[in-house]
């Protein structure tokens, strides 16, 4: 059995490479022997992305993982390097799943992968606490009568944030 670990923003040092582990026999209490067969039934592969064109290994497998992760990703350049570069024939099905893999692209860009850089709070964890904000603040205006200034007081935003959330929640 394989386990395919495919990260798209590894550590620098990790970048454009492919590492197989597999398991290993180890006595930790007591004397028992097995058979490679019998306990190494499973192995690990990770492909380790994040390269730019001209690193070294940033080819083949690397490469178009990386492209077809890409938050960039569109959906002819996609085509068009399947077909040219890789010689993949479009089927009507493939284009549909090239078409899949751009969506899945933008849902990984979205939820914290952004500009080739990991960050430390996900952009999708922004957006949720942003529309959790928005609610609250229309729950405060509508069931306790607040104003719009009042309810950003009430639930202690500063007021440099003020005219983002009048956008969101007034329009």
């Amino acid at each position: 059995m394989f386990s395919i670990w495919i990260c798209s923003q590894p550590a620098a040092d990790k970048r454009n490479t492919i590492t197989r582990f597999s398991l290993t026999e180890e006595n930790v209490v007591g004397e028992a022997e097995y058979k490679l067969k019998e306990y190494d039934l499973l192995e690990i592969v990770m492909v380790c992305l994040g390269g730019k064109e001209g690193d070294e290994n940033y080819t083949g497998l690397i490469r178009l993982l990386d492209k077809l992760t890409s938050p960039d990703c569109k959906s002819e350049e996609l085509r068009e390097l399947l077909q040219n570069e890789y010689n993949i024939k479009l089927t009507t099905e493939i284009n549909r799943e090239v078409l899949d893999m751009c969506n899945i692209s933008y849902g990984i860009y979205e939820w914290g992968v952004l500009d080739g850089e990991a960050r430390g709070e996900a952009r999708g964890e922004t957006r949720g606490r942003e529309n959790t904000l928005v609610e609250n603040i229309r729950g405060l205006m509508k069931n306790l009568g607040l104003s719009f200034d009042e309810a950003l007081k009430a639930l202690g935003l500063p007021e440099k944030d003020y005219s983002k959330y009048k956008k969101l929640v007034l329009g």
